[in-house]
């Protein structure tokens, strides 16, 4: 009788070991899953940072070539002389024509503005627009503010577009 009960001792412990090792196993691939989606979800998201800090610089560069255009023009060149801009007039950055539309005149402040100036030349590719203010104060002294605002796209239903823009005051 004694040798009837060990050994179906025996044979009860490696089942139940085989049900344990079965729980195991499923435990640690789910473990090993729920890591991996975990390091999945990570990268996805330094992936998005990293797209959209490159869009924010492409933004942010076209931005700095509209300013450096306007200021070039408007330092240089006169190009936004309150009492004589007529509306209409081009300017010439990166080797393209940017049209230049004078409001307000006659009054002050005048108000100088472009439409936007592709880059590249592609709607899809980065693009900028300028909008220079010219004031006089009661002594008769003019400043100027400049401000220019770059895309990354200038595909107005991108949602990726961003905007960044910069401003001189003189």
């Amino acid at each position: 009788m004694i040798n009837f009960r060990q050994n179906h001792k025996k044979r009860s412990s490696r089942r139940d070991e085989r049900g344990v090792a079965l729980l195991v196993a499923v435990l640690i691939t789910s473990v090993a899953m729920l890591f991996s989606y975990a390091v999945t979800s990570i990268a996805v998201k330094e992936l998005t940072l990293t797209q959209a800090g490159r869009d924010s610089q492409i933004a942010f560069y076209a931005s700095n070539s509209g300013i450096e255009c306007a200021l070039f023009h408007d330092l240089r060149n006169n190009a936004f002389d309150p009492y004589d801009t007529p509306s209409g007039d081009n300017i010439r950055c990166a080797g393209r024509d940017v049209s230049i539309n004078a409001t307000s005149l006659g009054l002050w402040p005048r108000r100088f503005t472009s439409g936007y100036f592709l880059i590249n030349g592609q709607a899809n590719g980065p693009c900028f627009d300028i909008t220079i203010i010219k004031d006089q104060d009661s002594e008769g002294n003019i400043t100027t503010s400049t401000e220019s605002r770059g895309y990354n796209t200038c595909d107005l239903d991108s949602p990726r577009r961003l905007e960044r823009a910069l401003r001189a005051t003189y």
